[in-house]
């Protein structure tokens, strides 16, 4: 064999050992093997130095075939070659030696770009000096565009918080609240700011570690074109709240706050939806009646309702009480829509609604009006406030 012949077999050998990663990996491109191979000149140059070169080459080789990872043959245990070829943590690198390339830089994990999971609670650390940590989902290319993240203040930390859920621009993204939020500590109020114009907020106070938990719902106030102030609501405890913001979209974010004081205790709320207006007919989408705000959520409740239409034609029914947790201090009732349907072919608006409930044996009463007393934004439902007063928190 030739000078020529076994410098090209060479060659090649080193070529076959980088196939996988020639001219479309890190590892091939930095690799001594691909810059050995590009400094070799031509075939005609002194032979002292071809057989120095041939001879450092099979030195190469040889290390690339005793430190490359052995692939499973015939009578290997595949479960045992499986669990020994599982990578611990992040991507395996393809360089087949770590002699041969420098060490790959395993990129984070990214974030997931499906909707429905949750934000982690680590933050992404700030590249700039003075700009806050930012929490929350990352969402990538595939998905519409974001809004900014909204910053939060206290006298010991500030962060930011990318919604994980929103409909901005020209989509919808919906996700769900980590676990366990970023924490804000125990302070007495927490600053908000939003960069964008326009927009409002209301917060939800949720007791952590409550089975069943007491929902309370506060506006948060605005004190200036792009900040906002929340004070505590509801009893001093350890709360997550979540952040709903509205504008030209909106916008949810959740964060863990233990509140150094009370707040305003929630009040006592009641509703009722029996006929609704479809394309302009009297009709019935179901009886729905719920309380909320309670002192307590009571052992024992019932309902009877009686609907009366404009001519007096009236009927009464017992309401439907619902089964399952609906938050501390609320009571729900879900039926029977039958008795809404029949309502409906009483006769002609408008229509009174008496409402008598039973709660751990005390009872009250209450009338509303439809379509005149409906709730605006929460229609066909009309407000109900009932005599005695529905029990507070003191």
């Amino acid at each position: 064999m030739t000078d020529d012949e076994q410098d090209a077999r060479l060659r090649q050998a080193l070529k076959d050992e980088y196939a996988d990663e020639q001219g479309s990996h890190p590892a091939w491109e930095g690799s001594p093997a691909r810059l050995r191979i590009e400094s070799r000149g031509t075939a005609g140059g002194s032979r002292l130095w071809q057989a120095v070169a041939a001879t450092l080459m099979l030195v190469v080789v040889g290390s690339v075939l005793v430190l490359m990872p052995r692939g499973p043959m015939a009578g290997d245990d595949p479960r045992a070659s499986d669990a020994a070829a599982a990578p611990t943590s992040g991507p395996t690198s393809r360089s087949p030696s770590p002699t041969m390339a420098e060490p790959a830089t395993t990129p984070p994990a990214e974030p997931s770009r499906t909707t429905s999971s949750a934000p982690s609670a680590s933050p992404e650390p700030s590249r700039t000096p003075g700009v806050p940590p930012i929490y929350g989902p990352e969402y990538g290319d595939d998905v519409p565009e974001a809004p900014p993240p909204v910053t939060l203040r206290t006298a010991d930390t500030t962060f930011a918080l990318r919604a994980w859920t929103y409909c901005y621009g020209n989509g919808c993204v919906d996700g769900a609240p980590a676990a366990d939020p970023p924490d804000v500590g125990e302070t007495s109020r927490v600053e908000i700011e939003f960069p964008l114009d326009g927009w409002t907020f209301q917060a939800e106070f949720v007791p952590v570690g409550v089975a069943c938990p007491r929902r309370q719902t506060v506006p948060v106030a605005k004190s200036g074109e792009h900040s906002y102030v929340l004070e505590p609501a509801g009893p001093a405890d350890t709360y997550d709240v979540t952040l709903f913001g509205r504008g030209d979209g909106d916008l949810f974010v959740t964060f863990r706050w233990t509140t150094s004081q009370d707040g305003p205790m929630p009040v006592p709320e009641a509703r009722l939806a029996v006929l609704a207006n479809h394309d302009g007919e009297v009709d019935s989408y179901g009886v729905e009646l719920e309380l909320s705000g309670l002192r307590a959520t009571p052992r024992s409740a019932s309902a009877e309702i009686t609907v009366t239409a404009g001519d007096g034609e009236s009927m009464s029914f017992e309401a439907v009480r619902a089964k399952g947790c609906f938050g501390g201090g609320v009571v729900y009732w879900d039926g029977p829509d039958r008795a809404g349907l029949r309502a409906a072919g009483l006769g002609r608006a408008p229509f009174t609604y008496d409402v008598a409930i039973v709660l751990d044996g005390v009872r009250y009463r209450a009338r509303a009006a439809w379509p005149a007393d409906e709730i605006q934004g929460n229609e066909p439902s009309v407000a109900l406030e009932f005599s005695p007063p529905l029990p507070a928190m003191p």
